[in-house]
């Protein structure tokens, strides 16, 4: 997908603009715009449960449905730490939980040997191994999953979620 080829899937995410094609994205704007693709009924009203996500953030609904869902678990220490940068590692954990959601199995197995090199954390191996079997990330970005996550990397993710070949 190109910078332009994103712009259906991020329409109506919120009330707040998105940044442009090419720009990192954050953690509560790739988690909202998964919440929304799945069609999580927002949990207005309700507590997202991190202390630092307030009630009146415009993302605070959709990080809620998405924690109740159980596609984001939080930072640590009660925190969701929204307005950081997402990085790829991340981002490839909220997309496997996302498509273990959808098809409600994981259909990825076995280590990919890129899921252990470069700059993959121990935690988000097995996450990074399944993003690669099912086509939601290429060799190479999984070899820099520390870096910032963009749109075009959160579109591919997003388009991965609904996968069904293996």
């Amino acid at each position: 997908m190109g910078p332009s080829d994103d712009a259906p899937w991020t329409q109506n995410v919120c009330s707040c603009p998105l940044p442009p094609a090419g720009s990192p994205l954050t953690r509560a704007e790739f988690t909202s715009l998964v919440a929304r693709e799945l069609g999580l009924a927002s949990a207005a009203g309700q507590s997202s449960q991190f202390h630092d996500i307030s009630d009146d953030s415009p993302y605070a609904g959709d990080i809620a449905a998405a924690r109740q869902a159980g596609l984001v678990r939080g930072t640590g220490e009660g925190r969701f730490d929204g307005t950081a940068v997402i990085t790829r590692a991340e981002m490839a954990a909220i997309a496997v939980r996302a498509y273990v959601f959808i098809h409600r199995e994981a259909s990825a197995s076995g280590e990919v040997p890129e899921a252990n090199e470069g700059t993959v954390p121990s935690w988000a191996a097995g996450y990074v191994s399944q993003a690669l079997q099912l086509g939601m990330m290429e060799p190479a970005a999984a070899r820099r999953t520390d870096q910032p996550a963009n749109r075009q990397d959160g579109s591919r993710f997003i388009t991965g979620m609904w996968n069904f070949t293996r």
